[in-house]
């Protein structure tokens, strides 16, 4: 065989193994890709605000004990996962997110490692590392998230042998993944516009009660509320349940049933409130900002 010919087959050759190494280098990034979007999912917690991404196998759920709360890990599906999401409280006026979690944090068994203050998603946020005492050598990792002065825990525990347990080590990578998508959102919210403090209705009387309240919100619940009148009867009743959310209801002032008390008397006072309520969703409320009374 002559040289030329020799030549050129090894440069086909060498153009073959490039068009094969390309071929699989390709396929193997398209399957990583087509991997990585079957097992990224979303989780939601509309009720609380919150939402993340996850990895299919971590199974994130909501917690059947606390609806606001979300478990996932590997063994999520049973209630016993490695981690999860919970609302932990509202900052106070002027308190930092950074005093709220050093507060939070003082009750954990062995104390906090670290509290490092840090910016998350476009979030304040603050990351903490939590050794506990146990057999092995066990931390949790906990990242505290706030906006508008809600704040959120989003934790994972692992043991920290990773020669031991690389498993755990893969699970903590994992986790640091997730924490960058973890985001608060804003709730849909209710106000009450009228009657909003200061009014003077009469028994008997046609009243327009209005509020405010985004599409998000169907259908609302208008309730009557009186603490501290002479006889000492808190009087909690409901004017109407479940109308549209058009954003006002004409009412004739009447008797109404209390519920607490059982009694369907509608007491004179000047300290009445008005709740309205989403149907769906009664931790979204609002209530008149001061009292009103009724003769």
């Amino acid at each position: 065989m002559n040289k030329k010919i020799i030549l050129r087959v090894i440069t086909v050759l060498i153009i073959a193994g490039v068009g094969i190494a390309l071929y699989f280098f390709n396929n193997k990034n398209q399957a990583i890709n087509e991997s990585n979007n079957h097992r990224n999912f979303t989780y939601v917690n509309e009720e609380s605000g919150y939402s993340f991404e996850y990895p299919e196998e971590w199974n994130a759920i909501t917690n059947k004990y606390n609806s606001n709360n979300a478990l996932f890990g590997p063994g999520a599906t049973n209630e016993s996962g490695y981690g999860g999401v919970e609302f932990i409280g509202t900052l106070s006026s002027g308190q930092s997110l950074k005093d709220f979690v050093k507060e939070f944090n003082s009750g954990v068994e062995s104390g906090s490692v670290s509290e490092t203050e840090t910016t998350i998603n476009g979030q304040n946020a603050i990351v903490s590392t939590l050794p506990k005492a146990s057999m092995e050598s066990t931390e949790t990792k906990s990242v505290s998230f706030e906006k508008g002065g809600r704040v959120f825990n989003m934790y994972l525990m692992y043991k920290t042998d990773f020669v031991k347990y690389p498993e755990d080590e893969q699970r903590l990578a994992i986790f640091n993944q997730m924490i960058s998508t973890f985001k608060i959102f804003d709730l849909p919210s209710i106000k009450v516009l009228s009657p909003n403090g200061g009014e003077s209705w009469t028994k008997g009387q046609k009243v327009k009660i209005t509020w405010s309240a985004p599409d998000l919100v169907k259908n609302v619940n208008i309730r009557l509320e009186v603490s501290g009148n002479p006889d000492s009867q808190n009087f909690n009743a409901a004017i109407v349940s479940n109308v549209p959310n058009t954003g006002g209801y004409e009412w004739t002032v009447k008797e109404l049933y209390a519920e607490v008390w059982g009694i369907t008397d509608l007491p004179a006072s000047d300290k009445y409130f008005v709740i309205i309520e989403d149907s769906e969703k009664n931790n979204i409320y609002d209530k008149s900002d001061t009292t009103f009374s009724i003769q």
